[in-house]
């Protein structure tokens, strides 16, 4: 990547844990792109009223040459409220990798 992996915590404590797990993804990411200009990523806990538990919001937003925007935005629903900051992460990733998977195919063609 030509610059570095912004990572922003609003609401979500900020862990080495999380941060090594983002980095993971986000190099599994660039063996499918190699030429990803930047990568930026934001955890924030949305507040609801009413209801228990604090669902994650995962926003991603990565540049590829030329001048591509890929933004994937994943957040908790009612059925999947409690699931833990790791597997959201990790459901917002794999809707990353699709996109650039399927980005890169239509830039071959």
């Amino acid at each position: 990547m030509q610059g570095p992996i912004e990572i922003n915590f609003k609401g979500v404590q900020k862990t080495e844990s999380i941060e090594n797990v983002i980095c993971e993804k986000v190099a599994k990411l660039e063996q499918i792109c190699s030429h990803i200009v930047s990568c930026r990523i934001t955890i924030e806990v949305a507040n609801r009223h009413q209801q228990t538990g604090s669902p994650f919001r995962v926003n991603i937003d990565m540049a590829v040459p030329p001048g591509h925007e890929l933004v994937v935005k994943h957040k908790s629903t009612d059925g999947d409220m409690h699931d833990s900051l790791p597997k959201v992460l990790r459901n917002a990733f794999n809707t990353a990798d699709r996109r650039l998977k399927e980005l890169m195919q239509r830039q071959q063609a």
